[in-house]
């Protein structure tokens, strides 16, 4: 919920790096947390329950990457140029 908060569009740094650009990115976190408080109430299976949360972080992660917020546990990441190669490297 701290990520939420720092969201604020008040807040210096977070317009975004392009009009819309934090509302878009905001989704992605919204997305994790609705994961999260709607999970399933069992797995087929323990690999399926490792996906399922697995993909539950990267939503969240895409929102601090592309926010500039340090992601917990982490360090504040560098501005790296918006290519497909980049992103997945």
């Amino acid at each position: 919920m701290a990520a939420v908060n720092a969201n604020e569009p008040s807040a210096p740094g977070r317009t975004g790096r392009y009009s819309g650009h934090d509302e878009r990115a905001l989704r992605y976190l919204h997305h994790a947390l609705e994961n999260l408080n709607n999970r399933p109430e069992s797995f087929a299976s323990l690999r399926s329950a490792a996906v399922y949360y697995h993909h539950t972080e990267l939503l969240a992660h895409v929102w601090f990457r592309e926010m500039g917020v340090p992601y917990p546990g982490g360090e504040r990441p560098h501005r790296e140029p918006d290519t497909l190669d980049a992103f997945y490297s």
